[in-house]
């Protein structure tokens, strides 16, 4: 039995053949990775896969470093061992903006059968860390962090021998290096921090606090939801992400799944008044979003499920 699940293969397959490969398609058009897919339908070992790399040319595995960043990740193949300069797994994503915005469908008023999300017009993977992005495009680039008012279990889960917590700090300190704008959006869950005096200190957990704490105060705010979602229902951060000359947008928050997709492509919450009800916008309407995999926490399963919004993220895994 393959010990390189299907999913995995598919999308490991789908990346070779966007870069010319004829994997799964004919064997004759390009043979360059054809023992290497043999191999991952056989139940291979990390040796095994490190080798088959290895012995690929080196303008090979130049043309196809997007697949082979993938299946270094979630193969997996120990950091230590890879060959891709950044690994897929924290790599830098660009989801694109799109201004056409999410819509809500009623069965009756106030009555609601369906929510049509916005889609990025394309997903990007930018060949650098989010840091390296954040360093050569600060000018143009704010920061969101998206209910981290608790810690989640797999913040400690590691990604290139680092937890996704500390890549949430490196974020954050990153920020800081070259005075890039934060918001906190308040969690609006009972019980968690920042609920009564939601300061950008106590709206974070406690890993978060100290680099949020090393941030100007002039260049941090949170943005309050009240007991909803989405952070456009503060009517302060819309003009926050409207900014003139803000372009992207870096987000990292908890849960991939619900809060940051829906805060990200849209969530069935409605404007505040409107008549008939709208949709609230989404950040991605007005802005390019930047993520990695490790700044979206999930929780104990570690999984995120929402392919359909977040693409081959959603099949990366830690260490």
């Amino acid at each position: 039995m393959p010990i390189y699940g299907d999913g995995y293969y598919d999308k490991f397959v789908e990346l070779a053949q966007l870069q010319g490969s004829g994997l799964g398609v004919s064997w004759h058009s390009d043979g360059a990775l054809k023992s290497l897919g043999a191999l991952l339908r056989s139940d291979s070992s990390v040796d095994q896969v490190v080798k088959a790399i290895a012995a690929l040319a080196k303008a090979k595995r130049t043309k196809y470093k997007a697949a082979i960043a993938f299946l270094e990740n979630t193969f997996p193949i120990p950091p230590n061992r890879r060959v891709s300069q950044v690994g897929a797994g924290v790599e830098a994503i660009r989801y694109l903006q799109n201004p056409v915005r999410p819509t809500l469908d009623f069965t009756a008023p106030n009555v609601l059968k369906s929510l049509k999300m916005t889609r990025s017009t394309a997903q990007i993977p930018l060949g650098m860390s989010v840091l390296d992005f954040m360093r050569d495009n600060s000018a143009s680039t704010r920061l969101l962090l998206i209910h981290l008012g608790t810690s989640q279990v797999d913040m400690d889960y590691r990604w290139d021998d680092k937890s996704a917590l500390e890549h949430m700090n490196d974020v954050l300190r990153k920020a800081a290096e070259h005075q890039i704008h934060v918001c906190i959006l308040r969690d609006p869950h009972k019980g968690v921090r920042g609920q009564n005096v939601p300061t950008a200190a106590n709206a974070v957990c406690d890993g978060l606090r100290d680099a949020v704490g090393k941030i100007p105060g002039t260049h941090v705010w949170v943005a309050d939801g009240g007991e909803n979602h989405s952070a456009f229902h503060d009517p302060a951060y819309e003009n926050w992400v409207t900014t003139g000359g803000v372009k992207n947008v870096v987000v990292m928050g908890f849960d991939a799944d619900v809060c940051v997709r829906g805060n990200v492509f849209g969530i069935a919450e409605t404007v505040l008044n409107a008549h008939p009800p709208s949709a609230v916008p989404a950040l991605i309407n007005f802005v390019n979003v930047v993520t990695a995999r490790p700044l979206l926490a999930v929780g104990k399963t570690g999984a995120v499920q929402a392919f359909d919004s977040w693409g081959n993220l959603a099949y990366l895994k830690p260490n």
